[in-house]
This record gives structure tokens, C-alpha cells and sequence, in this order.
């Protein structure tokens, strides 16, 4: 079973989703001040992880309000603490005594600069010209509208400062500022981070592009999420190494027949290389036999691999299966273990009443079809109706 930690490293996470897994953690006894320790304490420990990290670094840290900048403070103090050198360029945050991290900071003398007395970003960019590593702490997750203004500023100024001779690394604390914590749409600018600390969970739009540009490497850390709310999240990574562990154990004494026959019914006069493409992703998954049904005109076209076998069927049209393709499929599918229908097949009125006499949809109504809707026949030129099925109750049907 995957251990919790390569879980974390997995799973893919909405803003709401986040939000709610947070809530519900401190609903379990969590606190939120709890959460951000974490979280800003795991930023600190991948700081100290950077290949040729050192105490003589000068760290920047760009803090900006709410969570993000919260756990941004954190991280500065415990670097702070590790022999780092640690500065604060704040924008959009007020200090306030219940501000404890900022309370915690300020404890110990770390250099700050407000962002409001700074014209033109000239204290930024000599403080960049003295930096080793930026931590990006201004915007997290949840950003709805368009970097402008200051912000926008500050965000160019770092990128800008990355040209420069002396290499400047960047971490961005869950979400680099700027890209879309859902979609990974950039607002406007955003920051180009080397690393992302994604706090608890990776948000989706950390692997999403345009914005994936920007994120770097993805690390997680964890903040104390329970394992078994995990279980609510509907995405996941999937890489080389998450694949090959699903994939069963090939025996050495195996053969063809041992891994399962694959019916791929695809292509058309107008798309024949999907056949191609489906069949030889269905071989490289580890079907033990793949056989190529579809028009018998475009067999010659397809450009399939040699160890594909083929089911040539009756044709509606040239390159368009007909009804009694569907007869020969049905029939044939008793011998195979998995069916994949679709890849370029077209359009073709053909190719549909194709589809539906093999999904059922032109049965009575005493044999029910294939899917999630029974079909109301009675349609001109074999048109057909989707209805909904009425609740277990009864109820009439839209």
C-alpha cells in the first residue's frame, strides 16, 4: 500500500479542496497557527535540502498578506535560526501585536523594508543584488484577479534580477505569485520560482500550463493533514514510477495469452493514424494481443504495428462502418477481455448508426441499452432521444 508520504506527494488539490481539508483538520484539533508552523517550518527544512545551500546565504523573503505571508515568516525565522541571513520586504501586510510570526521575526532583529516606502522598487533591487535565494511568500492559493500595480512591480523586479551574473534561487511558498492556484492561468506576471513548496497538498494548478513554467520543481510538505481525509481528493500525479507499480508482474513462463486480448475498433478514411496510435498505446500498457477492427478499406492505411492482427468489417460507405459491422464486433467480442471504441472514427451518419446499434441504443424497450440513459426511439433519419431515468420511486420522466 503507498505510505502517507508518497500519498502527499501524489495527490492534486482545488483551492475549495484545500480549504476544506484545512478546515477540517482544525475542526479535528488543529489549530490554524499549528498549520502555518508546519508549514513554514517544512519551506525552512527544503531551503536547507538545496543542492550547495549554505549559512552564508542572504536570504530575501517577500512577504505579502494572509496565510501565504504567514507561512513565509516562519520559514524566515527558522533560517534565521539556522545561521542564515535573513531580510523581509513586506507588501500588503500590517504589523499587529496578534501577529506572531511577524512578533517573532521582529524579536530578533531581522531587516525589513515596506514595499509602500519603496519608490520605484530601488530598495528591492539592491537588496536582489545582494541575495542568494528569494523566498516568494506574497500570494498563495486563491488569487482571482490580474497582478497590477505594486505587486506587478515586484513580481518583474525578481524575474528581472535573475539575468543578472550572480544566480539568484527562488522558492515559492505553495503557488508561485501570479499563477492561478486551479488552472495555472499566469494573472498578469507572476514569479519564476525554482522550487515550489506546495503546504500540504499540490494545488492543480501547479502542473497545469502556462503556469507550470513558472513553479520549477514541486515538492509537498506535510502540515498535518489526516490520512484518511485524503481519501476526498479526485486527482492524483501520475509519472514513470506511479505506472509501472500498477502494472502487474510479468511471469517469465508467460505468453501472449496470459496478459489479455484488446478489441480496439478506430480510425476512419479521414483519421487513420488514431488506429495506429490506439492500438499500439493498448500494446504498451501490456495487452498480450491487440486486434485492429474498422473499415475494411482503411486497413491499408492505418500504418499499425506488425504484431496487431485485424478484424476487417463491412462498410456503410468507404472508410464508414455499417450496422452489420456492429453484428461482426458483437460477435467477436466474446474472445477478448477489453473493448476500446472511438479514436478517430469521424462523423459519418454511418459511423453512428454504427454506434449506436453496437452500444444497444436501437433495442426495445425490453432490452435495456449500454450507458447511463435509456433512449427513447421514434427520432427521423434513426435520430434518437436521451432521456433521464426516473428515481428508483418513480416520477416522470423529463
Amino acid at each position: 500500500m503507498m505510505n502517507e508520504a508518497h500519498r502527499l506527494s501524489t495527490c492534486l488539490v482545488t483551492t475549495s479542496q484545500m480549504r476544506h481539508l484545512e478546515q477540517a483538520a482544525v475542526d479535528a484539533g488543529a489549530s490554524w497557527s499549528g498549520l502555518m508552523e508546519r508549514a513554514g517550518t517544512g519551506v525552512a527544512r527544503e531551503v536547507l535540502r538545496l543542492p550547495g545551500a549554505s549559512r552564508k546565504w542572504r536570504v530575501l523573503a517577500l512577504i505579502g498578506p494572509g496565510n501565504n505571508g504567514g507561512d513565509g515568516l516562519v520559514a524566515a525565522r527558522h533560517l534565521h535560526d539556522a545561521g542564515f541571513c535573513v531580510s523581509l520586504y513586506v507588501w500588503g501586510r500590517e504589523y499587529r501585536e496578534q501577529d506572531q510570526n511577524w512578533h517573532y521575526c521582529r524579536q530578533r532583529r531581522l531587516a525589513e523594508t515596506q514595499a509602500t516606502e519603496d519608490r520605484g522598487c530601488r530598495r528591492l533591487r539592491s537588496l536582489l543584488a545582494e541575495t542568494d535565494l528569494v523566498i516568494d511568500a506574497l500570494l498563495g492559493m486563491g488569487i482571482s484577479r490580474v497582478v497590477a500595480g505594486k505587486l506587478a512591480t515586484i513580481v518583474e523586479t525578481v524575474n528581472a534580477s535573475r539575468n543578472q551574473e550572480s544566480p539568484i534561487s527562488v522558492v515559492a511558498v505553495d503557488v508561485p505569485t501570479g499563477v492561478h492556484s486551479d488552472t495555472g492561468v499566469v494573472m498578469g506576471v507572476a514569479v519564476r520560482a525554482d522550487v515550489t513548496v506546495a503546504t500540504g497538498l499540490a494545488k492543480r494548478g501547479v502542473m497545469l500550463y502556462p503556469g507550470k513554467h513558472c513553479t520549477g520543481r514541486v515538492t509537498v510538505v506535510d502540515i498535518g493533514i489526516p490520512p484518511a481525509y485524503l481519501e476526498t481528493t479526485m486527482s492524483e500525479i501520475m509519472n514513470d514510477e506511479r505506472v509501472r507499480g500498477l502494472l502487474p508482474a510479468r511471469p517469465a513462463d508467460a505468453h501472449k495469452g496470459t496478459f489479455g486480448k484488446v478489441l480496439v475498433v478506430a480510425g476512419s478514411l479521414h483519421y487513420p493514424g488514431a488506429a495506429a496510435l490506439a492500438t499500439g498505446g493498448a500494446g504498451r500498457v501490456g495487452a498480450g494481443l491487440v486486434t485492429l477492427a474498422a473499415a475494411r478499406s482503411i486497413m491499408v492505411l492505418t500504418g499499425r504495428g506488425p504484431e496487431v492482427t485485424l478484424l476487417p468489417l463491412p462498410e456503410a460507405d468507404v472508410g464508414t462502418p455499417g450496422l452489420e459491422a456492429a453484428k461482426e464486433v458483437l460477435n467477436q467480442f466474446v474472445n477478448y477481455q477489453a473493448l476500446l471504441i472511438g479514436p478517430g472514427l469521424g462523423k459519418e451518419k454511418g459511423t453512428r448508426l454504427f454506434l449506436q446499434a453496437l452500444l444497444g441504443m436501437n433495442l426495445s424497450d425490453s432490452q435495456p441499452p449500454v450507458g447511463f440513459h435509456p433512449v427513447v426511439a421514434g427520432g427521423q433519419d434513426g435520430e434518437t432521444h436521451r432521456t433521464e431515468a426516473p428515481p428508483s420511486g418513480g416520477g416522470a420522466v423529463r
